[in-house]
């Protein structure tokens, strides 16, 4: 519901009770009528507040496109796989701390019902560019679409303790 209509409705109910309060100062032994336009106005001023609000049909639909992203790993590979913005990871040090970091655990998940061993990060912002890495992985720089559901395989670098 967008914030117009919200207005919109908002007033109504206002006027609504306002008709109540007028027809109760004309008669006041009247004691039914002014009382139900009065529910009345007041439970069409709440309607918009059970709604969800969005300031346009862009950003709900926007909300449904997120993407996502898929790593698989080989079932030897255990540890915790991170995904960061990348403007953030190329400006600080202790990367795998900070509290904007995406931490998941290397394990079996379920994706669209089918179980994958490795890590699945949910609900990534569609265009914004992240760096996903692993202790003993190089960085990988993803940007997603809309949609998308990219899946890349983990490699550690030869040498390193799994």
């Amino acid at each position: 519901m967008s914030k117009t209509q919200r207005i919109i409705i908002t007033i109504v109910g206002l006027i609504i009770i306002a008709i109540g309060a007028a027809l109760w100062l004309r008669n006041p032994d009247s004691r039914i009528l002014p009382i139900a336009f009065a529910v009345i106005g007041i439970v069409v001023s709440f309607v918009p507040a059970m709604q969800p609000f969005s300031s346009s049909g862009a950003t709900s639909s926007r909300m449904h496109r997120l993407a996502r992203l898929i790593v698989r790993a080989d079932r030897s590979i255990v540890g915790q796989a991170y995904l960061l913005d990348s403007e953030l990871y190329a400006n600080l040090l202790a990367r795998d701390r900070n509290p904007d970091t995406r931490m998941q655990y290397i394990s079996e998940q379920s994706v669209d019902g089918r179980l994958v061993y490795g890590a699945v990060f949910r609900d990534l912002v569609p265009g914004q560019q992240y760096t996903f890495w692993t202790t003993g992985s190089p960085p990988i720089h993803v940007t997603l679409s809309p949609g998308e559901s990219r899946k890349i395989d983990l490699q550690l670098k030869r040498g390193t303790p799994r």
